[in-house]
């Protein structure tokens, strides 16, 4: 089976703050904010550290290890003719990434994930080119031939009728759609453009706590619960205390495999990666929790939104064993 991801592609920089410098930064902790590329790089001169690269964006990130478990896998998205481009795509390549990339004179969207010393990542996101991709630019050839698409929310900043024309168009060749809800201000933003999609074509939905909250502010069950009346299968997401699944028949909780912590960056895509990898090979949704969750544990444990190499041989022996 093919695995299309639909997204902004971003170059990642990926910088260890102190609590004291995260206070300078406008904008709320913890969450995403759209900022200009000046901001991004003001913000990253002013720490007078220098950040480590690697390609990223939430989609990108699924796909990326979705790549690192043997499927054969195309990143969608918009990056602009210059360096960042070039670093982004090379990066993809090294990966086995299949690109269906569009390119811009705009520059390449870059993503500036500050680490606290909790290990908690705030993010300021340069679009970039990724923010001109638009329906328009999107066709069927692009997502040909994929079983499951899997699609970002962020690409609502660029344009909803993008999203939405993403999904229409999978669901007509009988594709899976999934959906990550990507941030709490994605959707604050676009709450009701949110939740026609999930009605209309999702048939698998990824939050988090603080994305679920926005959906319904009652309690991570009562989102999980609205979710699954909306898609198929509903997955909340919560960090150290595991994850609610759900679909028609129940919601159960699963617990999350305890680690220690340095980073949360792509904690969430990386247990989306492992739970679409257990669905789509069949398996129950209990197993298909576990596996995402020993994805998501193995990335939190490194800098960056990416599991290295040497340990996926490790990760794909244990999944076979224990799974």
């Amino acid at each position: 089976m093919k695995i299309v991801g639909v997204g902004a592609a971003l170059l990642d920089y990926l910088l260890h703050i102190t609590d004291d410098y995260l206070k300078t930064v406008p904008g709320k902790k913890y969450g995403m904010e759209l900022v200009e590329e000046a901001d991004l790089i003001s913000i990253i001169e002013k720490s007078g550290s220098i950040p480590s690269t690697m390609a990223g964006g939430s989609a990108a990130n699924v796909i990326k290890s979705l790549a690192s478990l043997g499927w054969e896998v195309s990143l969608v998205g918009k990056i602009g003719c210059d360096q960042h481009g070039e670093t982004l795509e090379e990066h993809l390549d090294g990966l086995g990434v299949n690109k269906r990339l569009i390119k811009s004179s705009i520059s390449t969207g870059s993503s500036l994930s500050l680490i606290s010393r909790d290990g908690k990542r705030t993010l300021r996101t340069f679009m970039g080119a990724s923010q001109t991709f638009t329906a328009k630019e999107l066709n069927p050839k692009q997502l040909a031939g994929a079983g499951l698409v899997h699609i970002e929310a962020y690409t609502l900043f660029s344009d909803p009728k993008l999203t939405e024309k993403a999904m229409r168009l999978a669901k007509a060749q009988g594709s899976i759609v999934s959906f990550d809800l990507g941030s709490f201000e994605v959707v604050a933003k676009f709450y009701d453009e949110i939740i026609f999609l999930l009605r209309e074509y999702v048939d698998i939905v990824f939050a988090n706590s603080d994305e679920a909250s926005a959906i319904e502010p009652k309690s991570a069950h009562a989102a999980c619960d609205y979710l699954r009346s909306l898609a198929k299968v509903a997955v909340v997401m919560q960090g150290p205390d595991g994850c609610l699944v759900a679909d028609e028949k129940a919601i159960k909780h699963y617990p999350a495999f305890p680690v220690e912590a340095i980073d949360t960056t792509g904690a969430g895509d990386l247990f989306a990666a492992g739970f679409l990898h257990g669905y789509l090979n069949g398996m129950a949704l209990e197993r298909c929790a576990k596996i995402g969750a020993l994805l998501g544990g193995a990335v939190v444990t490194e800098v960056g939104a990416e599991i290295p190499k040497e340990k996926w041989t490790a990760l794909l022996n244990r999944m076979k064993r224990d799974f």
